[in-house]
C-alpha cells in the first residue's frame, strides 16, 4: 500500500495464462501487521474452486485493513484439475506467472440516487 491511508481490501482476482486449473483457498498476511489467515475458501461457496480471472469475495464479508506503506503476503492453495472440491488431481504450477488484483472498499459509503 503506497498510499498515505489505510486501504480496506474486500475481493481478490488471480489470473494466469495456463494451465487450466482451479484453487480452493486464499490466505493473506499483512507484513509487519495482522495475519488474516484464510480469507477465502471454496467450502463457503458451494465447494466450487475458482479459476483464472474469477473474483473471490472474502468469506463472510471479511475485510482486510492494509495500513499505509505495508505489503501483503498472499498464498493461493489447493490447485486441482477439477473445479469441484475436494476431488481432482493435483496441479503443479510453480513456474506459472500470476497477476493478483485486489479490490478495496471506499473509506465511507455514499448515498446514491437512482432515478426511476
Amino acid at each position: 500500500n503506497e498510499t498515505g491511508e489505510t486501504v480496506y481490501l474486500t475481493h481478490m482476482k488471480a489470473s494466469w495464462d495456463s494451465p487450466e486449473v482451479y484453487y480452493s483457498e486464499i490466505t493473506l498476511r499483512v507484513l509487519g501487521g495482522n495475519n488474516y489467515g484464510t480469507i477465502w475458501h471454496c467450502e463457503e461457496h458451494n465447494n466450487v474452486r475458482l479459476g483464472s480471472g474469477e473474483v473471490a469475495m472474502f468469506n463472510q464479508g471479511k475485510v482486510v485493513a492494509l495500513p499505509p506503506q505495508r505489503n501483503v503476503r498472499v498464498e493461493i492453495r489447493g490447485f486441482r484439475a477439477s473445479r469441484q472440491y475436494p476431488g481432482g488431481g493435483s496441479a503443479n504450477i510453480r513456474n506459472t506467472g500470476f497477476t493478483i488484483e485486489f479490490w478495496a472498499a471506499p473509506l465511507k459509503y455514499e448515498p446514491m440516487f437512482v432515478p426511476g
